[in-house]
């Protein structure tokens, strides 16, 4: 049969290595069915996070703008020879609704660190049950994977680990969130190279559905250890966002009570002993 090209099928080597992946799930997809074991095999699918302006490229029809990193967001231009003026669009990612996220790689927003997750399987996950009200993240893999084998992890294994199989299991159904809190450290860093923040989030039980709220908050920098409980005690929580209504990050609600609570939640959180949920 030989080979299936890779090399030069799309605008650049990144998206050439993402075509080849395609491609090589789509061949391991075959061979499962080919054996007969497709329906009995869990799949997870994700990927890295957000785009970056790297080597050769450019952000152009920018969406956002900070005094430190300039213009950003929106598409991401090729500037080299090679592909030179292809484009792609909303490189950082998008909301449900399409808008662009906020961000790119390394930031402490959406466009930063939001990516998809995806899970197949036939036996035990309905097609085309997709999961919006709920906060996970990939550790949250470890504890879920082990419940649907059958197995109950110590309290020292898979640590801040979140088993969310019911909620794949059962589609139409309210589920209460099953994680309330999570916190992403990111590299972005203040001019002086001093600080540098955090993404805390607190998933609540609306009348509806959950509500999402995302702060962000600044401690000094200082590497895990010794020095991080004194580092953590001065956070500040500088930004607060309504995920569930402002996707985008948009409207900073500054004055909010909620902004202080977050503050200290994430003071709590961070000083709890870790364990599988």
């Amino acid at each position: 049969e030989g080979a299936l090209p890779v090399k030069g099928q799309t605008v650049n080597i990144r998206t050439d290595m993402m075509y080849e992946g395609n491609l090589a799930l789509g061949l391991f997809v075959e061979k499962l069915q080919e054996k007969g074991i497709l329906k009995n095999t869990l799949i997870i699918f994700s990927s890295d996070n957000g785009a970056a302006e790297g080597i050769n490229q450019e952000w152009s029809k920018s969406v956002y703008e900070t005094p430190r990193e300039g213009k950003f967001g929106g598409n991401r231009t090729e500037t080299g020879n090679n592909r030179k003026k292809a484009v792609h669009i909303n490189a950082q990612g998008v909301t449900k609704n399409g808008y662009p996220l906020r961000g790119q790689k390394g930031y402490v927003y959406e466009g930063g660190h939001r990516v998809p997750l995806i899970f197949r399987w036939g036996n035990g996950i309905p097609s085309g049950h997709v999961v919006e009200d709920q906060l996970i993240s990939l550790h949250d893999i470890f504890r879920t994977v082990a419940s649907i084998v059958g197995i109950s992890p110590d309290s020292e294994s898979g640590l801040d680990s979140y088993d969310f199989s019911e909620v794949l299991r059962q589609p139409g159904i309210s589920h209460d969130p099953v994680r309330e809190y999570l916190f992403i450290q990111s590299n972005e860093q203040n001019i002086e190279r001093t600080t540098i923040r955090w993404a805390a989030y607190h998933q609540e039980k609306g009348n509806m559905d959950p509500d999402l709220w995302k702060a962000i908050i600044q401690i000094p920098r200082t590497l895990y250890g010794k020095d991080f409980p004194d580092a953590l005690e001065r956070a500040k929580a500088l930004e607060l966002y309504y995920l569930s209504g402002d996707p985008t990050e948009s409207n900073n609600l500054t004055n909010s009570v909620k902004l202080k609570e977050m503050e200290m939640i994430f003071k709590r959180e961070l000083k709890r002993e870790r364990t599988a949920q």
